[in-house]
């Protein structure tokens, strides 16, 4: 909707008839008001984004966000990859990225909803083009890309994945671990000493190889208040300061 527009629920009252009382045909009133007003306000209220991004410690972590459609990859969420590869072609800043997703999978393929709703060639071949250059724009990055693959990865999820430019699913035995079919007979390849790395703890910062281990120190957390217990949630990465009583 556009800025400074504003849209209005009209509706009529439906007519009593020899079956339905007055007391019932307001209720039906009452109830069309309060499904038409619910169904305005989920139109106007905001999409979460298709594509979250956190840099820390020089790690880039892109993460699909569309848990509801098990990450199915959107002309809309496809786009929104393509420019962060490009903005990271020119980004000298991170030293590893990392392709994550929400929900309990990592991505179904392609969005076969919108395929069907789609109707012409021209459309399609938009969006197998856009993926094309996903795709392509991970190998041309700087950085090296690893997806951590959780569920289900298929078809043009699977392909996301394997085509990463380490090319990278994290192996869950030793994050120091790439998948690496071409270069090793076992398909995993170790990281450099020294190389960044991310262990999937919420808790640590500053993660990197060292003899095949990847380690980093516990996040800081203390908020430098003698009042508040400081910690860290292992769930969700964030600093907790809980106030202790009587303290001043």
């Amino acid at each position: 909707m556009p800025i400074g527009e504003f849209s209005m629920v009209i509706w009529s009252a439906p007519k009593s008839t020899a079956k339905q009382s007055d007391k019932e045909a307001s209720v039906a009133v009452r109830n069309d008001v309060i499904g038409n007003a619910m169904t305005a306000n989920s139109r106007c209220r905001p999409r979460p984004p298709v594509l979250l991004r956190q840099d820390k410690d020089g790690i880039a972590t892109l993460t699909l966000n569309r848990p509801e459609r098990l990450n199915a990859l959107s002309l809309e969420l496809l786009r929104a990859l393509l420019r962060e590869f490009e903005a990271m072609a020119e980004d000298k800043s991170p030293r590893l990225v990392v392709l994550a997703a929400n929900g309990e999978a990592f991505c179904a393929g392609h969005d076969l909803e919108e395929i069907r709703g789609t109707g012409n060639r021209r459309a399609l071949k938009a969006l197998f083009d856009e993926c094309s250059k996903t795709m392509l724009a991970i190998t041309r990055i700087p950085p090296p890309v690893i997806a951590r693959v959780h569920g289900i990865a298929t078809a043009a999820g699977c392909q996301i994945a394997s085509v990463c430019k380490a090319p990278g699913v994290v192996n869950g035995a030793n994050s120091c671990q790439i998948c690496d079919g071409a270069k090793s007979t076992s398909g995993w390849t170790a990281i450099g000493d020294g190389d960044a790395c991310d262990d999937g703890l919420g808790c640590s910062a500053g993660e990197t190889c060292t003899s095949g281990k990847c380690a980093g120190k516990a996040k800081d957390c203390d908020d430098k208040d003698k009042c508040t217990t400081d910690a860290c949630d292992a769930k969700t990465g964030a600093c907790t300061h809980v106030k202790i009583a009587g303290c001043k």
